[in-house]
């Protein structure tokens, strides 16, 4: 696959092809209600879906016991947005923050292997997302919501990752989420979000890569150092845009995502095996 260029901005005909890729077609989307500003089901909108926008910075590690191996780890951040794709969704700027990592294969992109990662859901009565405030304005408002991620891998049928997260102990905070009646998502067990992720690589600017790539994800290479940024095979910038679907699910409070921002790395596995078969052909 060749490289694709960034977007500069996400429109609707983006977001509807991403959800035209991952959403469930064997199940309806469920009602639901969110509250951004986090003050009761009064005030909540009804909603089936929850549109998002944003953007990650993928690392990948290679084995150097194992070279046909590497780690990955991506950090980013969302906005949720109306369906134009770029206005901000609610009174209050829901954003989100989130860390994923695994192993994989170059040879096998379908080997995907979720390990850990956290993912972290903020309300902010200021709309600064996409700016320096905190990271990215991301993580400056009221962290509402923190789940973890528990497992996951690469959809062999759709190509996006499938990461599955678990509310941590006390992670919900009461106000915010709400089933079609009204009910308080806080006080329930059983509860399932579904974020489905339409992406592409990303031509980052100054304040993308000094707030996310290092800032929030800590790296030390180029654009970090004094030196410019570049996309490599190894370590590259995506942007996102997607949806979140909820609907009830058995106890444990569960969380089933589809983060499209890996992706990316089953192209990346497969230009290492192109690259890797040219080299034992001697092109």
């Amino acid at each position: 696959m060749a490289q694709q260029k960034w977007m500069s901005k996400w429109t609707s005909l983006g977001l509807a092809v991403g959800i035209a890729m991952t959403a469930p077609a064997a199940q309806a989307a469920s009602e639901w209600q969110i509250n951004t500003s986090g003050t009761g089901a009064s005030a909540a909108t009804p909603i089936t879906q929850l549109n998002i926008a944003g953007g990650g910075f993928v690392q990948i590690i290679p084995d150097f016991t194992d070279p046909t191996r590497f780690t990955f780890i991506e950090h980013g951040a969302y906005q949720a947005v109306q369906a134009d794709g770029e206005t901000p969704f609610g009174g209050s700027d829901l954003t989100v923050v989130y860390q994923v990592s695994g192993t994989g294969s170059f040879l096998d992109p379908y080997s995907l292997n979720f390990s850990t990662g956290l993912v972290t859901l903020y309300s902010d009565p200021v709309h600064d997302f996409g700016t320096a405030a905190g990271i990215y304005g991301a993580n400056n408002g009221t962290a509402f919501a923190t789940l973890a991620v528990t497992a996951g891998g690469l959809d062999p049928i759709s190509g996006l990752v499938s990461v599955t997260t678990v509310i941590t102990p006390g992670g919900l905070a009461p106000g915010y989420l709400f089933d079609s009646t009204g009910k308080d998502l806080s006080l329930t067990t059983g509860t399932k979000l579904q974020l489905g992720i339409f992406n592409q690589l990303s031509n980052p600017d100054e304040l993308f890569v000094s707030e996310i790539v290092c800032e929030l994800s800590g790296f030390s290479g180029a654009g970090c150092d004094g030196t410019p940024f570049a996309n490599s095979p190894l370590s590259f910038t995506v942007q996102d845009g997607g949806f979140v679907l909820m609907q009830p699910v058995p106890e444990p409070l569960a969380v089933h995502m589809t983060l499209g921002g890996l992706a990316l790395l089953g192209w990346v596995a497969r230009r290492r095996r192109r690259e890797h078969a040219a080299l034992q052909t001697g092109n």
